[in-house]
This record gives C-alpha cells, structure tokens and sequence, in this order.
C-alpha cells in the first residue's frame, strides 16, 4: 500500500507519537508511507525516529490510503477531498466524554464553524478511527461507522531498566490546562516526599530514565484520548495513581493502579500515603502493570490497524 498521514504539526505530542510510531511498523511492514505537514512553520525535530518521507504541505500524491490526523482545518479538507486515494479515514482524538456528535458541539470551536462543518462531513461520510477504543464505542452509540484505535506503547523504548527508584512521587509537569497538573502540585507541597517532573526538561532517553527513576507516577488528566504518560511510566515501572477516565480504563484499573474520581489534593495526598505505606500492594500492583502493557504493544497495535487498512483497499 501507499500510505499518506496528513497532519498540522509534527511536534512533541502523544498524537504524533502514535503516528510516527504507526507509521514506522507500516513501513517494516513494506508498505510506503508519506507524511504530510506544515514543516517550514513547525519542523520536525527528530524527537523520535521517522521512517516515513516527510514532506512540506502541498498537493497530495495519489495513494492507496489517506489518513487525516485529528483536525480537520479547512486547509486540510481541501487536500483530503481533492486527493485521488482508494480509502480514506480520519484518526479522531482527545474529545470529551461528553461529546456529541452535532454540528456546535464546539469540540473545534477555536477553529471557528468551518472546522465544525468539515468535521460533520467526516462523521457522516467516513469511517472514522481513533487512539482508543472508548471513542470507537462512544462514536457507534451514535450510529457513526468506525474502524480501529491506533493508540499503543513502545516496549523496546518503554520498559524497567533496574534502576533505583530515588524519585518517590513523579508527574509529568505538563502546564495545559486539561492535565490539571496544578491539583497533583498542591498536594505534593503539602507532602514529604522526594518529587520531580519531567516536562520541557530533556529528550526520551531522558524520560524513561525519569521514568524507571519514579516509585509512584501520579496524572491528573480530565480529558484524552490515550494517556500515554501513564501507559509509559507502568511500562517504566512506575506505579500509577490517577483520575477516573475512560482514556485509562483499557490499561489503569484497580489492578494496576489506584485510580480516584474526580480527585482534590486531598485524595491524591490520601492515595500516596496508602502506596507508601503498603510497599506489598504497590509492587502487585507494580509487576501487574508491566504485564498489562504488553497488550498494547505497536507490535500488535499496528498490526491490526495494517490489517484493517487493506481491507479497505
């Protein structure tokens, strides 16, 4: 198959990891692939290795499958409904639990009504895919036709390493304002434990080192859809404790991370004691994770999303 991703950005975010590292097994797999993004106004930084062509915005090439990533910008649903391509799909995600698919939802809403409008079309005329497999169910109960989650875990970058856990608590640091990252901070001031975060501070061999460096791994996202901070610090090792989500529910559950609803600073607080204090219960949960993740293995994640593309062809 030929394969083009069409894409806004290339930058550091879960979203593109899942396409770069989808688009590295279609590639292993023989197949070509090609990206395309606004590289001039965003270029790539190499922050994962890609083996697919990255090209700068333009007219698409014909090709086998077109896959829009997430957003469809007026820019982009020019390009994906000129293009001469056999299938065509749009990878939806991060929308809220809520969501309903109707023309002002307002899910793209700092986009303006275009975006809207061109999502409507996507939802009506395409199969539509996604990183997890929450939204696929979540989209059906609406009578939309979807294909598969595309979300997964490197496990040859992600895994323990043995190393000594000398970061009691650690957090991703990420300031947007869906991590709610403030929360985790006012707890863990209130506490007297070793802490670190990781945002805007290194490259990913810096963030498994981090990773397999933290005893305990705390999020506080109110809106995804694939955590993969989460998924990356069970592969590290790290033991989760993290808000009730249905972007988590296939991987963090009650056996193999403390998950809390709706958490204040108090829960976190309350949800740290107990780990630290049932150094038994943590280490269960702990090795359970690391065997929980394999299931989301690229490996197989990829495979199936392979699969179900040539099918469509």
């Amino acid at each position: 198959m030929k394969i083009i991703f069409l894409t806004t950005s290339l930058g550091v975010y879960g979203s593109i990891r899942e396409l770069i590292e989808n688009a590295n097994r279609l590639v292993d797999y023989g197949h070509e692939v090609e990206i395309y993004s606004d590289l001039k106004a965003r270029p790539y930084t190499n922050w994962l290795p890609c083996k697919a062509k990255l090209n700068q915005l333009g007219k698409l090439n014909k090709c086998d499958v077109l896959i829009l990533m997430d957003s469809p910008f007026t820019y982009h649903m020019e390009r994906f409904m000129s293009c001469n391509a056999k299938f065509k799909t749009m990878i939806m995600m991060g929308f809220p639990e809520n969501f309903e698919p109707k023309l002002g939802n307002g899910i793209y809403n700092y986009n303006g009504a275009n975006t809207e409008k061109n999502l409507m079309y996507l939802l009506n005329y395409h199969e539509i895919c996604s990183d997890a497999n929450w939204q696929l169910e979540h989209l059906k109960g609406f009578g939309i036709k979807t294909g598969v989650a595309i979300g997964g875990i490197n496990l040859d970058q992600f895994k323990d390493l043995g190393l000594k856990r000398n970061i009691q608590i650690g957090y991703s640091g990420d300031e947007r304002r869906r991590k709610l990252t403030s929360i985790i901070q006012t707890a863990l001031k209130a506490m007297d434990f070793t802490n670190d975060f990781y945002y805007k501070k290194g490259d990913q061999k810096y963030l498994v080192n981090f990773l397999n460096k933290c005893d305990l791994f705390v999020d506080n996202h109110y809106r995804a859809g694939w955590v993969n901070p989460v998924l990356e610090a069970m592969a590290c090792g790290a033991v989760p404790i993290c808000r009730k989500l249905k972007a988590l529910k296939d991987f963090a559950t009650d056996k193999t991370a403390v998950v809390l609803d709706k958490p204040d600073k108090f829960d976190f607080m309350r949800a740290i004691n107990y780990l630290m204090n049932n150094p038994e219960e943590k280490n269960k949960l702990k090795e359970d994770g690391k065997e929980k993740v394999k299931e989301f293995s690229y490996d197989i994640v990829s495979k199936k999303f392979e699969e179900y593309l040539l099918s469509k062809i």
